[in-house]
């Protein structure tokens, strides 16, 4: 059973970016006060932009890349090679665009879009990807887990 103090280490207090024009909350023991927290792999930031997660992001597929190079060199065929990058790269970046995809800026998208062509033109996927047609694909898929009746959100679904 957990006790108190683990509970409140998990706790983080945000703090917003312009001091000037908010007032703090009170301190509250040892909870700890963040521009930045990390949950379940996603940071959320106190101003809701995704730079720092979008950076993260593409950094860790990049380096996915490097091990799918070694697999081809290896004579891995054509098509595990596309199925391991859907499940180590796509999977990545599909897992959190329902968060921050919504909070894209032009730059961000553009990032993402020339990852993904790079993806395209080395072969790992079979057609050209880009963040809108995924993060269309993520809200469809959950509007439709909502419908189901047993679904934690239905009950907000007019």
């Amino acid at each position: 059973m957990r006790t108190h103090s683990e509970n409140v280490r998990k706790c983080r207090i945000f703090h917003r970016p312009n001091p000037r024009y908010i007032v703090y909350p009170a301190a509250i023991g040892i909870i700890e006060q963040v521009a930045v927290a990390k949950f379940l792999g996603v940071f959320i930031h106190c101003n809701f932009k995704c730079d720092r997660d979008v950076r993260y992001i593409l950094a860790v597929c990049s380096q996915r890349i490097y091990l799918l190079k070694l697999l081809r060199s290896r004579g891995l065929p054509v098509l595990y090679l596309r199925r391991i990058c859907h499940s180590i790269i796509i999977s990545r970046l599909i897992y959190t665009i329902s968060v921050w995809g919504g909070f894209l800026s032009a730059e961000l998208t553009g990032r993402i879009d020339a990852f993904l062509f790079r993806l395209f033109r080395c072969g790992y996927t079979s057609t050209l990807l880009n963040i809108e047609d995924l993060l269309a694909d993520a809200d469809e898929t959950l509007f439709i887990k909502v419908l189901r009746p047993g679904h934690c959100l239905h009950q907000f679904i007019a």
